[in-house]
């Protein structure tokens, strides 16, 4: 390439790590190849360099590049890009970022109606205790942990069908911990399902009406085994979201919700964290699927956190109410 530009060879700079081209047939590989700026204005600056190289690599066939041994194996179709940054990849990708802002907007929108539709119904109703009230504040959301979850694991989908083999080393832990979650969840909300079933009269009549609702949540709790909480929300006040658990089932449904934080949310955020730092092209899909990670973990801490202070609170109260006694 020094020979071909041509430039000073301590110009150009091959980083050590590489990178799987997965949008081709073949397993082609994306070389980094850096071109060092010069304060040397008897030479040609990297813009130039870039042009020219890029040029040279599209039409090859018309160029020197094709009478060199390995720099004819360069990828005409290829040619030689800058490494994208985020705002190139948001300006190139404007339509999938816009999709993904709208769905985000209708959760948002959803979660506001349901609250406050939630808060008419307070409004009509004498006797409400502000326990509660902080119940149904809790449902409400759920809207935005099932939205977020339902994204996250369609990103996380497709970043490994689309992009699992840029990184080979990230292939089969992003496989394993997908899968292994996935099935995780949905073994466990079925196995609350039918428990509930068997062992709480109230639920087993709410599922005689409403075993289609269960069933599409409880395929959604494949996501998250918290998307079960919807079937308690009461959203909107309709009746089909006014399922009750068993006071141990939704202790258990926290206590597995955390697990799954552990196990699934934190190592897929590492991942992501991981391929933005080793990745050389860079596209949408890891983008956003950074970005819900990095929600699902933040949503994710700050809810535990609020959670367990509630928790703890509700057992201070009740000791001393004991005490009182």
């Amino acid at each position: 390439i020094s020979l071909i530009l041509p430039v000073d060879r301590d110009r150009l700079k091959i980083k050590d790590h590489q990178q799987v081209d997965s949008s081709t047939q073949f397993e082609q590989l994306i070389i980094p190849l850096q071109i060092e700026p010069t304060r040397n204005l008897s030479q040609r600056n990297t813009n130039n360099l870039y042009h020219d190289l890029n040029h040279m690599i599209l039409n090859k066939q018309y160029t020197v590049i094709s009478k060199y041994q390995y720099a004819s194996l360069l990828d005409q179709s290829y040619g030689y890009k800058l490494n994208a940054g985020i705002k190139e990849i948001i300006r190139d990708n404007k339509e999938t970022i816009l999709s993904a802002i709208v769905v985000l907007f209708i959760i948002i929108l959803v979660f506001l109606w349901a609250k406050r539709k939630g808060e008419r119904n307070k409004d009509n109703e004498d006797n409400e205790e502000n326990e509660k009230n902080e119940d149904e504040e809790r449902s409400n959301m759920i809207i935005l942990k099932v939205g977020l979850s339902l994204m996250d694991f369609v990103l996380d989908g497709l970043f490994i069908y689309k992009n699992g083999y840029d990184i080979k080393i990230l292939f089969i832990p992003s496989l394993v911990i997908f899968a292994f979650a996935s099935i995780f969840n949905l073994i466990l909300a079925l196995s609350l399902i039918i428990y509930e079933n068997f062992k709480h009269d109230k639920f087993k009549e709410w599922l005689k009406k409403n075993s289609i609702v269960a069933s599409i949540f409880t395929l959604f709790s494949a996501t998250n085994v918290e998307v079960l909480n919807v079937l308690t929300s009461k959203i909107g006040g309709f009746k089909m979201f006014s399922a009750t658990f068993k006071k141990n089932t939704i202790s258990t449904i926290f206590w597995l919700s955390v697990t799954n934080f552990i196990v699934k949310d934190i190592p897929q955020f590492g991942i992501q964290a991981y391929y933005i730092t080793h990745v050389i092209s860079y596209n949408v899909i890891p983008f956003l699927t950074l970005v819900t990670s990095s929600a699902m973990v933040v949503l994710n801490v700050i809810g535990k956190l609020y959670n367990i202070i509630i928790e703890c609170q509700k057992r201070s109260t009740d000791d001393d109410d004991d005490d009182g006694d």
